[in-house]
């Protein structure tokens, strides 16, 4: 897939209307611009999604050797290291030895979608994506970037989308089923969790069928 240009200052004085200097004078903090002016343009540059990062520019149309990981689950939550859960760490130090044993770097990005962005983060060579929920605004953002990503867990929102893995969660829901019910179970209760992403989605499907 190629790569977006990206957004250059530029782009951002001609929608603003300024010029480039007052640009770089309003999201540095710097000059004498008024309030008003300083407020537009930096409105203007996040809804262009323009990162500023001198580095970041210079690498948007090259390989970083790195790739960006994205935890869904965690990002709902509010919260990277929740108490009494190891299964994000450790797929998270799965992912880094994998992509270490492939030359890559692996970084951990926060939603990407809220602001500020991270510094980097839309110049890296591709995501993963843990759980993408249905209509994700974090995989809007990697369509309209152009950058390449995969996902754990089927994004269910695409289901022409094939680049994503996971375990066979239809089968091990029956197997469960089945066990209570060969134990003699006649009442099951399932509480699933409130993300809108296919893990949950078919779980709900797997129990009522």
């Amino acid at each position: 897939m190629a790569r977006s240009k990206g957004v250059t200052i530029r782009d951002v004085a001609q929608r603003a209307g300024v010029s480039i200097a007052a640009v770089s004078m309003a999201l540095n903090g710097t000059g004498t611009l008024s309030a008003a002016t300083r407020l537009r343009v930096r409105a203007v540059a996040e809804e262009m999604e323009y990162q500023a990062d001198a580095l970041a520019r210079g690498l948007r149309r090259s390989s970083v050797g790195a790739i960006g990981l994205v935890m869904r689950s965690l990002d709902a939550l509010g919260e990277y290291t929740p108490r009494g859960v190891d299964v994000f760490t450790r797929y998270i130090g799965a992912a880094s030895a994998q992509a270490m044993d492939r030359g890559l770097s692996v970084m951990l990005v926060p939603d990407p979608t809220k602001r500020p962005t991270p510094p980097l983060a839309l110049s890296l060579d591709g995501y993963i994506v843990t759980m993408p929920h249905v209509d994700d605004p974090v995989i809007d953002l990697l369509e309209r970037r152009g950058i390449p990503y995969v996902t754990l867990g089927r994004d269910p929102s695409r289901p022409d989308f094939t680049d994503w893995a996971t375990e066979d969660d239809g089968s091990s829901f029956g197997r469960i089923y089945e066990h209570f019910a060969a134990s003699g179970a006649r009442s099951i209760v399932l509480l699933r969790g409130t993300d809108p992403h296919a893990w949950n989605i078919d779980s709900e499907a797997t129990y009522r069928a």
